[in-house]
């Protein structure tokens, strides 16, 4: 098996220099423009980059391709990403379907609900406990409304709903797992004890996402790298480091 597995792998290194040999022939490649904005956790300028930017990076670093990173509003980097970039994390929903190139999927992101001393496990049972924090302007908030909720407290970011959190303002708050152990993580140690995450809500898979652009060689080698890392295991490495960094801190 192990036998099959580095046969596999050197194929794939194979054709990554196969599908580049052209490209190279004819200079360096260009830098490609990474699209984003900040979240906590996720997507973060500098040395503490957030699970999706760490992980595009690694795809990036493995292709030999440079990249540089641009920080916006969030319908900023969408309008730019599909004219000539990349945006990640990125969700497949039908009305982007036909905009975009979607060149690999990341991970699976979760959903849960964090509340303080005992774990809310449902919709539901956050409803029954008053005010519910979410991110403004976010698919979380759309799908609570769409689900009927008006006790929702709509917050601008992150770290609002920290704050909220923490003061009592609201009961519980509706959001990225990984997200909110990165925020969390930076809270006192007495405050942390008494924060709980309820089971998985929802997930859907992220997407690392260009415009249609993207030349069709430059996609087929990103994805032979996210092949390659996902096969050497250093996606899960990743996503482990931020699953392990709320645990740490307490």
């Amino acid at each position: 098996m192990f036998g099959d597995y580095l046969m596999l792998r050197q194929a794939l290194l194979i054709s990554l220099f196969a599908a580049f040999a052209s490209v190279s022939a004819l200079g360096p490649a260009r830098a490609e423009t990474l699209y984003l904005t900040e979240i906590p956790g996720e997507t973060q300028p500098g040395d503490e980059a957030g699970i999706t930017l760490e992980i595009v990076r690694a795809i990036f670093q493995e292709a030999g391709l440079p990249l540089t990173e641009e920080f916006l509003p969030w319908s900023r980097a969408i309008r730019k990403a599909e004219g000539d970039g990349f945006i990640a994390p990125f969700s497949r929903t039908p009305e982007r379907e036909d905009r975009f190139n979607w060149v690999v999927p990341l991970f699976d992101m979760q959903f849960v609900i964090v509340s303080l001393d005992d774990p809310v496990d449902s919709k539901a049972e956050a409803a029954a406990l008053g005010k519910i924090g979410v991110w403004r302007d976010t698919y979380m908030q759309s799908e609570l409304e769409g689900d009927g909720f008006e006790n929702l407290y709509a917050a601008q970011d992150g770290n609002a709903l920290v704050r909220l959190l923490e003061g009592g303002r609201i009961d519980t708050w509706y959001g990225s797992l990984s997200e909110a152990r990165y925020l969390l993580s930076n809270s006192d140690a007495e405050f942390r004890e008494r924060v709980r995450f309820g089971v998985t809500i929802r997930d859907f898979p992220v997407w690392l996402a260009a415009g249609w652009s993207l030349p069709e060689e430059t996609t087929e080698a990103l994805r032979l790298a996210f092949d390659e890392i996902t096969g050497t295991g250093q996606v899960d490495a990743i996503l482990r480091s931020r699953d392990d960094l709320f645990s740490s801190a307490e």
